[in-house]
C-alpha cells in the first residue's frame, strides 16, 4: 500500500479501488498535438498563474501543492508568456487553471467491481482502473479582450494485480507505482495542450494599441 500513497491524495477512483502494488499509466488519448501544432508569438508579455486542484469539485489543497510545479513549467515552457507569476503581472493579464479529478457513480461502481475480483484472486488477476480529470482554462488578455476558455480532459490508469495488461494508448510512468509522478506528467501534458489551444485564438496574440502622440 506503501507504494501507491499518492493515490490517497489525487487519485479518487484508484483509492476507493484499495489498490497494492500498483502501476501507473498516463492516457495518450488526449495528447494528439504535433510539433508542427505549437503556436509560436512574436512579442510574449507576462501573465499571473492561479492554480488548484480539485477532488469532484472541492478544493484539494495538498494535491495542489503536489502538482503546482508542473503547471507552472507547463506555461512558463509553452514560450507564450515571457514571465509567469503566482501574483499580479503589470499588464493586468491573469491565467485561471483548475484541474478537477472526477467520478461519476457508473466509474465507482466498475472501479470497486475490478478491485474485487482482484482482491478475491489474492492479487493474481490484474485490471486497470481509470481516474479522470477535467482541466478548465480560462485566460483574460490585456486591455479589452475578451476572456479566453478552454476544456480538456485527461486521465490515468492504475494497475492492479500480477498478471495485467497496459492499457491501450497509455504511456507507463518512470517508476514502479508512483500516482504522484503519473497525475504530475497528466497535468503537464492536459496544460500544455490547453494552453496551445488558448494561444490559437486571434485575441490571445492582440497587441494592444499604443497611446496616440498629440503632438504635433
Amino acid at each position: 500500500m506503501k507504494k501507491c500513497m499518492g493515490i490517497l491524495t489525487i487519485g479518487t477512483i484508484a483509492t476507493l479501488a484499495l489498490l497494492s502494488g500498483c502501476a501507473t499509466y498516463v492516457d495518450t488519448r488526449y495528447n494528439n498535438r504535433v510539433p508542427e501544432d505549437k503556436v509560436k508569438v512574436e512579442n510574449p508579455q507576462p501573465v499571473h498563474l492561479q492554480f488548484q486542484f480539485k477532488s469532484m469539485g472541492s478544493n484539494n489543497n495538498q494535491a495542489t501543492t503536489q502538482v503546482k510545479n508542473s503547471v507552472f513549467a507547463a506555461a512558463q515552457e509553452s514560450g507564450l508568456f515571457s514571465r509567469v507569476d503566482s501574483f499580479p503581472v503589470s499588464n493586468g493579464a491573469t491565467l485561471n487553471i483548475t484541474i478537477d479529478n472526477q467520478i461519476s457513480g457508473s466509474e465507482f461502481l466498475g472501479a470497486m467491481g475490478k478491485g474485487l475480483i482482484t482482491g478475491l484472486t489474492f492479487w493474481i488477476i490484474g485490471n486497470n482502473v481509470r481516474d479522470r480529470y477535467e482541466c478548465m482554462l480560462h485566460y483574460l488578455p490585456e486591455g479589452n479582450a475578451p476572456q479566453i476558455t478552454r476544456r480538456l480532459e485527461g486521465g490515468l490508469y492504475t494497475g492492479m494485480g500480477l498478471i495485467r495488461f497496459a492499457p491501450k494508448n497509455a504511456r507507463k510512468t518512470g517508476g514502479f507505482g508512483s500516482m504522484v509522478t503519473g497525475v504530475n506528467e497528466m497535468a503537464y501534458q492536459v496544460v500544455a495542450d490547453g494552453l496551445n489551444e488558448i494561444a490559437k485564438d486571434p485575441n490571445f496574440a492582440r497587441t494592444p494599441t499604443p497611446p496616440q502622440d498629440n503632438q504635433q
